[in-house]
């Protein structure tokens, strides 16, 4: 990590950019296919076009060290039992040439390699704030997801990050502490940590058992 930390943001999209246009070769895909970055958070996602076709797919380059090879596996596991249930509308994964949906992939200049994921492009767009029949077609998805999930058999090997008081707001954060956040001064830090406080007090009642725990993410 140390590696890529000491990269400009520049320089790190650029090696990021020339990883994913390796990753491409790995897929089936027309030879010339052009690859345009649409979202960097905690993965990089590129929008591949297929220029002479009109053929469109999503290209996922995973964050470096944030979830293993595995919980990537058990996240296609559960999008196509989603589908194949009809809970939700997910996206479809590709098969690599060598018949696996996750590929792993180095680039000089990173430390590491990464864990890339290609998917057939799925149309859509985000509801407006005022668009109440968008926002009701997403309420009711997600309760189809969590009603989903409460039946669904997860295979042995499932493994995904746990999201809890602890691993979210707690001592264990997976997206670091809060306390690190922008422009924390030491009067939010004061009535954040109230507001955290109160949270961890009302998760505790709440409790983890079986029929109050979230569907894996």
């Amino acid at each position: 990590m140390a590696g890529e930390a000491a990269l400009s943001h520049e320089d790190l999209l650029c090696r990021l950019q020339s990883l994913a246009e390796r990753a491409v070769r790995r897929y089936a895909l027309p030879a010339n296919v052009s690859l345009q970055l649409i979202n960097l958070s905690e993965n990089a996602t590129y929008r591949v076009d297929d220029a002479a076709t009109g053929s469109k797919w999503a290209l996922r380059v995973h964050r470096e060290g944030y979830h293993s090879r595995t919980a990537i596996a058990s996240e296609l596991e559960w999008l196509t039992a989603l589908k194949a249930s009809g809970a939700a509308i997910t996206p479809t994964p590709i098969l690599g040439k060598d018949g696996e949906f996750i590929q792993t992939v180095a680039q000089e200049g990173l430390p590491r390699p990464r864990n890339v994921v290609l998917f057939a492009w799925e149309e859509g767009e985000e509801p407006a704030a005022t668009d109440a029949v968008g926002f009701e077609a997403l309420g009711e998805t997600a309760a189809c997801m969590h009603a989903h999930v409460r039946t669904w058999q997860r295979p042995s090997w499932f493994e995904r990050h746990t999201w809890d008081f602890e691993t979210s707001l707690g001592k264990r954060p997976h997206w670091g502490g809060w306390q690190d956040g922008m422009g924390i001064t030491a009067e939010a830090l004061e009535a954040f940590g109230e507001t955290v406080r109160l949270i961890e007090r009302r998760l505790e009642r709440f409790g983890k058992t079986p029929p109050v725990q979230s569907h894996p993410r």
